[in-house]
């Protein structure tokens, strides 16, 4: 299966760099023109998107980087969104894959969401966040449990983060963390 991550460059989520290192993979960090990115997504199985984001999008190279012109080579391949609100854009467009709800990585998101979080804590859980990301990018069929069995711990931030990551399957909504589905 041949795999591409898109994970743009920036110093606050770097700590990402952990859930693909040495894999097997193409990664891409720098911008690419959108006709050479398109071809790469063409070429590859998998699709692996990492960063900052918007339900619009994954943002890289201080623009709106990853967004709905992209849809349709999202169809037919593995996708996995891990970015604030990724639910939402793949919520939007249909898609079926790993995703992510709001999730904490920095300080300051921690205090925008009201979880209190010391920065050891934010570290252990950036840390185990990327370990557990990995085995679910190197798994054929995804799967929850193996991810919360490797990012646990008692801290707030954790408890948060895991139960804003999903599998969106063909047909289904995402739980909501609070409502039980949205």
């Amino acid at each position: 299966m041949s795999t591409l991550v898109v994970h743009p460059k920036d110093r606050s989520t770097d700590f990402l760099e952990r859930a693909y290192s040495g894999m097997y993979c193409n990664v891409l960090r720098s911008f690419l023109p959108e006709t050479l990115l398109c071809s790469m997504m063409m070429q590859s199985d998998r699709l692996v998107f990492m960063g900052h984001g918007l339900p619009s999008g994954l943002i890289g190279f201080d623009k709106l980087y990853i967004d709905c012109r992209y849809v349709s080579l999202f169809r037919g391949r593995d996708i996995f969104c891990v970015w604030c609100n990724a639910d939402l854009f793949m919520e939007k467009h249909n898609l079926t894959g790993v995703c992510t709800g709001m999730i904490i990585s920095e300080m300051e998101e921690a205090a925008d969401c009201g979880v209190n979080v010391t920065e050891d804590e934010l570290l252990e859980s950036n840390t185990l966040f990327a370990e557990a990301l990995r085995v679910m990018v190197l798994q054929d069929e995804y799967d929850l449990s193996e991810f919360r069995s490797i990012y646990k711990g008692s801290s707030d931030v954790i408890k948060f983060n895991s139960d804003r990551v999903y599998i969106r399957k063909k047909g289904e909504c995402l739980p909501g963390p609070e409502t039980g589905g949205r």
